[in-house]
């Protein structure tokens, strides 16, 4: 079995799996600012901390990398 090491510790093949689902999710879900680097980058690190302290549902996790995050006048990420 393969693992991905992170500082905090390491994840599963199957952690890995539904992190990248979620991440797919996020993305998706916030159309075009996903091509934003910036933006995959803070959406990716939600993710990696929801799975750190356990959370390996993916609705969940795409859930809490967009939680309070929205689109100003169409063009610009912000966070709540």
């Amino acid at each position: 079995m393969d693992y991905a090491h992170t500082d905090d510790g390491c994840f599963d093949d199957s952690a890995l799996l539904v992190m990248g689902v979620a991440f797919d999710d996020a993305c998706r879900s916030l159309r075009h600012l996903s091509r934003n680097y910036q933006t995959r980058e803070l959406l990716a690190l939600r993710i990696v901390g929801a799975a750190i302290r356990g959370e390996r549902d993916p609705i969940r996790l795409c859930s809490q990398a967009t939680s309070g995050l929205h689109v100003a006048n169409g063009a610009e990420l912000m966070s709540a």
